[in-house]
């Protein structure tokens, strides 16, 4: 799960690992154990290295390194390379970028997910996992927007690739009395050897007023500007360069 994202708030699990995989690797559960089953990104379909359980859940040899990092009162943004990790499975692979940007009195977060190959296309996606443990996790698609529920908070966002996007959900292949764990695809719309994928989002109560976001394509990336509970936010993201820069101004 190198590169995963939890999100939590608002008491509600928004972005989850999925609960209590089976350490067994006959069990056909035990696939929530790879990558796939996390909130990570996928090339050609294909998550990054992990054990093949024979032996228990001794340590992977997947890998990522943080490469920059900026932490103020107001926000923070991380910056990180799993390529290692996915270079085990694909030999092509130069860089499997994600950095995020969290602001936590908003409770917004923008994450943008870069792949480079070293030569040719693939196909490349981000996948987002909702807490349905209980069975009241749901997700709501239009367009290149989206909405995870949960019972006392929701997630709004919308999603934007230099690729063109696609929304899909879906739910984790193993058998419903493990449990149902739904799940939505961020993809690119086409394969490139260079790709980003941005997706925005907003944590908020049951109850409170939509947040409006937006993304939209500028000279030096893209700009991603939202309104929540009344506050006004814009972040400029340049994709100029491999690892993003995000420069982040609010009202």
């Amino acid at each position: 799960d190198r590169n995963s994202i939890i999100l939590k708030c608002y008491s509600e699990n928004l972005f989850v690992d999925n609960w209590h995989p089976p350490y067994n690797h006959l069990n056909p559960a035990w696939i929530l154990r790879t990558s796939p089953a996390h909130n990570t990104v996928l090339i050609n379909g294909k998550g990054h290295e992990y054990v093949n359980g024979l032996e228990g859940t001794n340590a992977s040899l997947a890998r990522a390194e943080v490469v920059r990092e900026k932490i103020t009162k107001d926000y923070a943004i991380v910056s990180s390379d799993a390529a290692p990790a996915y270079r085990l499975v694909i030999k092509n692979v130069k860089n499997v970028m994600r950095t995020f940007l969290a602001v936590p009195e908003l409770k917004f977060l923008v994450v943008v997910d870069t792949l480079k190959m070293e030569q040719g296309k693939a196909a490349f996606q981000a996948r987002w996992f909702i807490d349905n443990e209980d069975g009241e996790g749901k997700i709501e698609l239009n367009g290149s927007r989206f909405v995870f529920i949960r019972p006392q908070a929701l997630l709004m966002g919308v999603c934007a690739g230099d690729h063109g996007v696609k929304l899909t959900q879906s739910t984790f292949p193993v058998p419903k009395k493990f449990g149902v764990f739904p799940y939505m695809d961020v993809s690119a719309g086409r394969k490139g050897q260079r790709i980003t994928l941005i997706t925005a989002a907003a944590a908020l109560q049951k109850g409170s007023a939509p947040a409006g976001l937006s993304i939209r394509p500028v000279e030096s990336g893209w700009e991603v500007t939202g309104k929540i509970s009344g506050k006004e936010i814009r972040v400029t993201v340049s994709t100029q360069t491999l690892i993003p820069v995000l420069s982040v101004k609010s009202a």
